[in-house]
This record gives structure tokens, C-alpha cells and sequence, in this order.
């Protein structure tokens, strides 16, 4: 097995965790496949994190006359200053002479960033929920879980991202549904539980970690 079939078979194959060398001669080896996962993730970053910023705004708009408007400014401010931080480390990364040299740092700080915006987006159930409003429950539902699938494509060089991004994010929606109490919320619950499932089995078969 050489680097170019290894990467040639797509960068979901296996996350940057798993691969560890099994010997010394393995070891270069190694470091050129997690240094070009860690590329493909910040590559990858730069779209996804400016379509959430604008998401966030459209459900901010869509919500203006429904939620606390104190609270949707706060929480599309939060969104925005982590996206923000989001893009200066990936301009930081492309810039950096050894990244390749730290990929831990790189790799640790990237799972940062990601975790504190799937967060963000994972409280919106409990701080900007519309809940007068199964129409905007709906569509909150169809947003929150559209950015969960696309996650799985921009992350899925590393389990770790991908893992705790569906999970930060689809966990307390489910929450917030099912504590609702009544049959449509219920349902709801059940759909984006059998949605956080359906997707992370997907990713771990695109990284086929047992």
C-alpha cells in the first residue's frame, strides 16, 4: 500500500484518528496520510462555515417575529465571531511553513472550532425554538439536519470532527422534540434520532471503523 492508492481510495476511508503506524518503517508513511487528511479538512472548512453563517441569518430572519430578538441577535453574533475564528485558523494553516510537523496542534484546534459551532447550533433547539410554530419547527428541523449531512462530506477525513459535530448538534433538537410532549414533536424526536443514526452509520462505513 503506497500514499497515492491510499488517498486515492478518498479521504473517508479512515479518519485521522485511526491511522497509527504499526512500526517504525511505517512511520513517514503515516505522517504524509494524516498531514493530507488535516489539509483536506481545512480545505474543505472555508464553504461549509460561510453557508452556516448565511443559514443562520435566514432562520434569524425567518424567526424575528417569533423568538426573543435579544437572543437571536446573540446567538447569530456567536455563529458569526466562531466562523470568523474558523477562517483566520484556516488561513493560519495554509500559511503555516510546519504544519505538517504539528498536525496534533492543527488537528486538536480544528475539532475546537468545530465542536464550540455545532454547539452553537445544537443549543439554537433550547434558545431560538419556535415553539408556537410547527411550521418553523419543520423548517428548523429541515436546516439543523441539512448541516449535519453536509458535515459528514466536509469532515469525514476525521471521525472525531464528524462524530461530535452530528452529535452536539442533533442530540438536543431530539431533546428539545421529545420533551416537547405531544404526538407531532414526538415524531419529530424520533425522525431526527433515526436521522442522527442513519448518518453516523453512513460516515462509519465511508471510514470503515469498526
Amino acid at each position: 500500500v503506497n500514499l497515492i492508492e491510499t488517498l486515492a481510495a478518498g479521504p473517508c476511508r479512515t479518519g485521522i484518528e485511526s491511522l497509527q503506524p504499526q512500526d517504525m518503517n511505517s512511520k513517514t508513511w503515516t505522517d504524509k496520510v494524516l498531514a493530507e487528511q488535516l489539509r483536506l479538512l481545512y480545505h474543505n472548512a472555508p464553504t461549509p462555515v460561510m453557508v452556516s453563517v448565511f443559514v443562520s441569518a435566514v432562520i434569524c430572519w425567518a424567526l424575528w417575529d417569533i423568538s426573543d430578538r435579544t437572543t437571536l441577535t446573540g446567538w447569530f453574533v456567536a455563529i458569526f465571531v466562531t466562523a470568523s475564528v474558523r477562517i483566520f485558523l484556516t488561513i493560519a494553516f495554509e500559511h503555516s511553513s510546519n504544519s505538517h510537523q504539528r498536525i496534533g496542534l492543527w488537528h486538536t484546534l480544528f475539532l475546537v472550532g468545530t465542536y464550540i459551532s455545532a454547539l452553537l447550533w445544537g443549543l439554537s433547539a433550547f434558545l431560538i425554538f419556535p415553539y408556537d410554530s410547527p411550521i418553523h419547527q419543520s423548517l428548523f428541523t429541515i436546516v439543523i439536519s441539512g448541516l449535519s449531512a453536509a458535515a459528514v462530506a466536509s469532515l469525514c477525513p476525521s471521525w472525531l470532527a464528524t462524530s461530535g459535530f452530528l452529535g452536539l448538534t442533533l442530540a438536543p433538537l431530539a431533546a428539545r422534540f421529545i420533551t416537547l410532549g405531544d404526538d407531532y414533536s414526538n415524531v419529530l424526536g424520533a425522525m431526527v434520532v433515526l436521522f442522527l443514526f442513519t448518518t453516523d452509520t453512513l460516515k462509519r462505513e465511508l471510514q470503515q471503523i469498526p
